[in-house]
């Protein structure tokens, strides 16, 4: 799955047009680094993606709310905080 196509379509919603690359790359580098540790196997993309979105719009000091994303990319909320508690 191409995981930019999943961030755009959260820039676009959630409004981060501003350090958009920025994210991307982070979030990018998060997920390349969950998929060294393990941590992508068994998981559906768009919930690594949304994981590892909210963990670098929050370093770039966006508010962001995992509800928002949640909907965006259609996954339950238990699974980005699953994702995000074990990447710590």
């Amino acid at each position: 799955m191409n995981h930019s196509s999943v961030y755009m379509t959260l820039i676009r919603a959630l409004g981060f047009a501003s350090q958009s690359k920025d994210v991307i790359d982070t979030a990018n580098r998060i997920v390349s680094r969950m998929k060294r540790d393990w941590m992508a196997i068994g998981r559906r993309p768009s919930g690594i993606c949304g994981a590892a979105f909210v963990m670098a719009a929050r370093l770039h000091g966006f508010k962001c709310n995992i509800e928002d994303i949640t909907k965006v990319v259609k996954i339950g909320q238990n699974t980005i905080k699953k994702v995000t508690v074990n990447n710590q």
